[in-house]
């Protein structure tokens, strides 16, 4: 049986790679190689981003690291995201919620805004399984032209 002491240094082991995992899966989603990204994610993980499809056409839920691979890779021709900054990042248990912002270009239009993303997480060894992005869509919408 493990002492009280030992229980609550692998708590903040874990809490701390967890906070860790987040930032790096804040980070990396702005990168054109999702390699990186889509290795912080079990094979299995399940990305969903909620809101009105009638303004942004990915909104939806992505299941399995093949379709989220497909969906960021889609994001990247479409926008380019530009001085992402990590705001937050609050772990409890095997979760975490991390806040960025970043200004957010459509590469089409040329149309830049500001937007403010919140990613709640959920973990199991060690890799992402669950991901709820909230975006600001009708920021997004608007660098349509829209």
């Amino acid at each position: 049986m493990q002492s009280l002491e030992s229980l609550r240094l692998l708590a903040t082991v874990d809490r701390d790679l967890i906070e860790e995992l987040a930032a790096s899966f804040a980070r990396l989603r702005g990168q054109s190689d999702s390699s990186k990204l889509m290795s912080l994610l079990s094979p299995n993980a399940v990305f969903t981003i909620p809101g009105d499809a009638t303004l942004l056409s990915c909104v939806g839920r992505y299941e399995g690291s093949a379709a989220i691979l497909r969906f960021f890779a889609h994001c990247h021709i479409d926008y380019e995201i530009l001085k992402l900054k990590l705001l937050d990042v609050l772990v409890d248990g095997d979760r975490a919620a991390v806040r960025s912002s970043c200004l957010l270009r459509h590469r089409g239009t040329g149309l830049a805004r500001a937007l403010n993303i919140c990613d709640v997480l959920r973990f199991e060894n060690g890799l992402i399984v669950d991901v709820f992005s909230h975006l600001d869509t009708l920021a997004i919408a608007a660098t349509n032209g829209d």
